[in-house]
């Protein structure tokens, strides 16, 4: 499985804890390949420079969600496979283009409990090779309990 967790716990996460990063090269071939996967092919300036440069941009500008997807692939490859990803929100803050490297991070930020889940909230940000964080934002997920609220054991 790579990266993935297999297992993680609501009782083994403290606040501050870094989530493994995950660096991504965007390439043009990628930035086609999402706009075909999500159906945006008139979004022209998305994969192909040349439509980019038109509007004044260097090349083809990624696509916000795509960039929101990797920060979801550090969520969720920390939480593990008994884990839910409940939300996320994102705020994009520069412009992504092919050649740029991004470096993906998360961070707990806060840990709670609430109608008998363990809710993990976590802080994300996307940096380019400049160091400039190009989208941020804040991840809500769900571990499992070691003990339920009823007695029941949830892990062995």
């Amino acid at each position: 499985m790579g990266r993935v967790a297999l297992h993680r716990y609501f009782e083994d996460v403290e606040v501050g804890y870094e989530l493994p990063s995950l660096a991504k090269e965007v390439t043009l071939e990628q930035q086609a390949m999402y706009a075909a996967a999500t159906w945006d092919i008139k979004g022209t300036l998305h994969y192909d420079s040349g439509s980019a440069q038109k509007l004044g941009l260097p090349a083809a500008l990624a696509e916000g969600p795509m960039v929101a997807a990797f920060l979801a692939q550090v969520v969720t490859d920390w939480m593990g496979a008994s884990g839910t990803f409940r939300k996320m929100n994102v705020s994009y803050r520069g412009m992504v283009f092919p050649g740029d490297r991004l470096v993906c991070k998360g961070k707990v930020a806060r840990i709670y409990r609430d109608t008998g889940q363990g809710f993990i909230q976590c802080q994300v940000s996307a940096e380019n090779q400049r160091g400039d964080k190009v989208v941020y934002g804040t991840a809500l997920v769900t571990l499992p309990c070691r003990d339920e609220p009823d007695g029941r054991r949830t892990g062995s």
